[in-house]
């Protein structure tokens, strides 16, 4: 009878600690999910902020090169200036 006793207490106990376990584990899963959720949402924003800062440097670059033509055929401009004058004072110097 001790025994019968003995395993049923040992098996009473058995069940308890699955159970904690048990719902141990299903908290700790809804955590999880709920971090992975949240996880994900930061990736969505990043993945649209980062979108629009590549639309924004495109459009930057573009700006640049048509400003950048201009700016330089002006300094080409302004240095074929400078190198004819340098050059028609070396040619009046001999």
């Amino acid at each position: 009878m001790d025994t019968t006793i003995s395993t049923n207490i040992l098996f009473i106990t058995i069940s308890i600690f699955l159970i904690f376990i048990t719902i141990g584990y299903a908290l700790l899963l809804t955590n999880i999910i709920l971090i992975l959720k949240k996880i994900y949402s930061l990736l969505d924003i990043i993945k649209k902020e980062s979108e629009k800062i590549s639309d924004d440097i495109e459009g930057l670059r573009s700006n640049v090169k048509n400003k950048g033509i201009a700016l330089s055929s002006f300094i080409k401009y302004v240095f074929s200036f400078l190198g004819n004058k340098k050059k028609s004072n070396n040619n009046n110097n001999n």
